[in-house]
């Protein structure tokens, strides 16, 4: 907590200063990480594990569980329903301009 209070009580630039230094360091760490996990993931292109590392496959299986199949249906069904809709005016628009 003094640490805090003494940043705090420090001029402006010493605290820029202190904030800058703090974040370089966070991305530098971040990078690190992120260049490590890249890396282990290129080398696992050309095996066969390459797919299950990436769970491309787990995408079609989560899409499944969350789209069924009648849901789908239902809204092909509501669709066609709001195109029937749109026919009836676009026709009863058609007869007033006629008149």
């Amino acid at each position: 907590m003094t640490f805090l209070r003494k940043v705090q009580k420090s001029n402006l630039f010493y605290r820029k200063l202190i904030f800058w230094v703090i974040m370089i360091i966070l991305a530098l760490v971040s990078g690190i990480f992120f260049l490590r996990i890249a890396r282990n993931r290129l080398q696992n292109i050309g095996r066969q594990d390459f797919l299950k590392d990436s769970k491309i496959l787990n995408i079609n299986q989560e899409i499944k569980k969350v789209w069924p199949k009648e849901m789908g249906q239902e809204i092909k069904e509501e669709f066609n329903s709001i195109k029937e809709i749109l026919e009836d005016i676009n026709e009863e628009l058609k007869k007033e301009q006629d008149k």
